[in-house]
């Protein structure tokens, strides 16, 4: 059963941030930002952005822009070419049909300068409540993330294995996201993390339910212990990659696999109380682009929606949406599978940029990765088992993409069919269906 909203206090929902801002975080590798201010499983934060680990970006960043502004509208008329494919567009007003993407940073993945791979503090060095562009808790304006010390909890990769991230939202601004890797003993500037983006693995992404009673205190800045947050509950949705006309070229970045509200609302073109779409977010013309399924946390919902921001902005009478706060959180993290590249041993950062497409703004945070040396044996996945093989993969690969095949019972034999399932499930299902012997 999920939680309910027990009380909300005053003084909580005033420190909810205001403006339009697509506030994002990684949250496994447990990020630097996260270390202050929470406790047990970072995971389990989900969309609710408590502790202030939703307030490390970079404001007022547009394609074509030699550097970010630090203000909403972006200020930089230096525009440069759009170059997102039209099927990775996540972004568009009520009414309106998909037009020209302008120059917001989704619209050239990657393109767009930052002030810091690892973000900063409010966003810049221009404070700004109306935008999100206020501080975390304990630090000034513009203090760089780079500079923040090291996660207490180690994560160990090792080179060629398939790995897992997670990330969450809580104002949902559209666009796409990449990891990437900086050797922690360079400098850990932008230049740096684009010349070795981690590759997807796979076609599928995960959505990881961690409901918990810590996530219904808005923007609790001194939140208590987050319980482990375990990956039995889990959604399978499909994966959106992008590698056209993205940055560095050819590179794979994710499009943000949630869709916005569209919204009737004109105080705020994505979302602002109840006001998701026609159908209050039921319906899968209420969003941006098809949710991918249910939202298992939030009944009759949709997997789409603008996130716990929503309750921020008023509806045409005025009305916020804090009695219902549940009913707006993303309750869940989105997951990726990410292939971890043979580069040599040792410490790196790893940075998580997301680019939104809403308005110019970019959400970066870095974690801290050891990698070890890579096992040199190689495998192929041949007759759903991993065997040696002189031009496979490590077996971790290897037996992640067993896993990812999907079979059908065909004549009591099971067969490769992308509209099938694991083999296991195969073998069971054609066992079931072989005639008994009298």
């Amino acid at each position: 059963m999920w939680p309910t909203l027990a009380t909300m206090h005053g003084t909580l929902v005033l420190s909810l941030f205001a403006g339009c801002a697509g506030h994002g975080y990684i949250l496994d590798p447990p990020p630097r930002a996260a270390a202050p201010r929470i406790r047990g499983d970072v995971k389990g934060v989900a969309g609710s952005a408590v502790g202030g680990i939703s307030l490390w970006f970079n404001q007022g960043c547009t394609i074509g822009c030699r550097e970010c502004t630090g203000k909403q509208d972006g200020s930089c008329w230096e525009q440069g070419p759009a170059t997102l494919p039209d099927h990775a567009r996540t972004w568009r007003r009520y009414g309106e049909t998909w037009g020209d993407c302008g120059n917001s940073p989704w619209c050239s993945p990657g393109s767009s300068p930052v002030f810091s791979p690892c973000g900063r503090a409010g966003g810049g060095p221009i404070e700004d409540g109306g935008a999100g562009g206020t501080p975390p808790p304990g630090f000034k304006q513009n203090f760089d993330g780079i500079n923040l010390p090291e996660h207490p909890t180690k994560t160990v990769w090792k080179a060629g294995d398939v790995v897992e991230a997670q990330w969450s939202l809580i104002a949902n601004h559209g666009g796409g996201y990449q990891y990437r890797l900086c050797p922690r003993n360079s400098a850990q500037t932008e230049e740096c993390f684009q010349q070795t983006p981690m590759e997807f693995f796979g076609d599928k992404q995960y959505i990881q339910y961690c409901a918990n009673d810590e996530q219904l205190h808005v923007r609790n800045d001194n939140p208590g212990y987050f319980p482990a947050c375990e990956n039995k509950s889990r959604q399978e949705v499909p994966a959106h990659k992008v590698t056209t006309g993205t940055t560095p070229k050819g590179s794979t970045w994710m499009r943000n696999p949630i869709p916005a509200c569209i919204t009737t609302n004109p105080w705020h073109p994505g979302g602002g109380s109840v006001n998701c779409g026609q159908h209050d977010g039921t319906d899968q013309g209420d969003f941006m682009f098809p949710p991918v399924g249910q939202d298992y946390a939030r009944s009759g919902k949709r997997l789409g929606g603008y996130g716990g921001a929503t309750c921020d902005w008023p509806d045409q009478q005025g009305n916020h949406c804090w009695d219902h706060y549940e009913k707006a959180l993303f309750r869940f993290n989105i997951v990726d599978k990410l292939v971890v590249p043979r580069v040599p041993p040792g410490d790196y950062v790893l940075s998580f940029r997301w680019d939104c497409e809403m308005g110019p703004q970019i959400w970066t945070l870095c974690s801290d990765v050891t990698i070890t040396a890579p096992d040199l044996s190689t495998y192929a996945c041949k007759a759903n088992q991993c065997v040696p093989s002189a031009d496979g993969v490590s077996k971790e690969v290897c037996e992640s993409i067993c896993e990812s095949n999907r079979y059908v019972c065909d004549h009591g034999l099971c067969v490769q069919d992308e509209a099938g399932v694991p083999k296991s499930t195969c073998d069971a299902i054609c066992l079931q269906s072989e005639p008994s012997m009298v």
